[in-house]
């Protein structure tokens, strides 16, 4: 067990590593999409981040092959059917990572109080249809649905949350280079917050990675929409306070699930 995660965290690691680091395409470089009356020019930098989030979920799927076979992957991949989990969790998803923000956004802490621009709410879905298939939907099959679960075949499902948001956090290092240093603390301790809620909800809907996939991005499309504004304008400020707050929302699912997060599989 403890091989299957050390080569998966190796694994992940470098296939996404090897996207993001090493120098592909030019800096100007971008891809020109065109059909009918719709238009997108993407930059190659946002591709390469793009290809890169795919890392966890290939690992999983190569070593759920190779221990398991199709057969394990089928069952692995049968995780993302939408009707594994109530309605209920994907408002869940949804809404959690909006009310934080939001709620955050309406505490005028800060010099400048922010309001979201007229398409804000354009931009968010822009971000939720393109991100969603790439970093929310690989991700998820990785770190959720292999490394969570292999976890917790041994830990308790809070202590396996903390692990994967420890090893999950620094994955995101080669994107954030060029942050400065209180951005990436604040980012490492917002990963294990948003960890143990994700595991709450990957176990509470039966080891449904729908709903997981669904929270993750909404958390990137709010974070970008809503908090990359706000801190354009106010700095780090807001983050401290989202990130704060998800720390509570986190506290409160362990004092509500207890240690176990939901799990059923100690």
């Amino acid at each position: 067990m403890r091989r299957q995660i050390l080569y998966f965290v190796v694994l992940s690691y470098l296939l996404s590593w090897s996207v993001w680091l090493l120098p592909v395409g030019s800096a100007g470089l971008s891809i020109y999409l065109r059909h009918v009356q719709f238009s997108l020019n993407i930059p190659w930098a946002a591709v390469t981040h793009l290809l890169g989030n795919l890392g966890p979920g290939l690992a999983a799927i190569i070593l759920t092959a190779k221990d398991d076979g199709r057969a394990g992957v089928s069952t692995l991949l049968r995780r993302l059917m939408p009707l594994r989990a109530s309605p209920q969790w994907y408002l869940l998803g949804i809404l959690l990572p909006i009310g934080v923000v939001w709620f955050a956004l309406s505490i005028q802490t800060w010099p400048v109080h922010y309001r979201p621009s007229p398409d804000s709410g354009a931009h968010w879905l822009r971000v939720f249809l393109i991100n969603s298939p790439f970093g929310p939907l690989w991700e998820e099959i990785g770190w959720r649905g292999y490394l969570l679960s292999k976890l917790q075949l041994r830990q308790k499902g809070f202590t396996s949350a903390i692990l994967v948001g420890v090893i999950w956090g620094p994955w995101h290092l080669p994107l954030y280079m060029s942050q400065k240093g209180v951005f990436l603390a604040l980012f490492l301790i917002f990963s294990l917050g948003l960890s143990v809620i994700l595991a709450w909800i990957y176990n509470a809907t039966r080891e449904s990675l729908a709903p997981p996939v669904l929270l993750h991005a909404a958390t990137n499309a709010t974070t970008i929409s809503l908090l990359g504004a706000a801190m354009a304008t106010a700095g780090m400020q807001p983050f401290a306070l989202v990130t704060l707050i998800l720390l509570a929302v986190g506290l409160g699912v362990l004092l509500f699930a207890g240690s176990d997060l939901a799990c059923t599989r100690q």
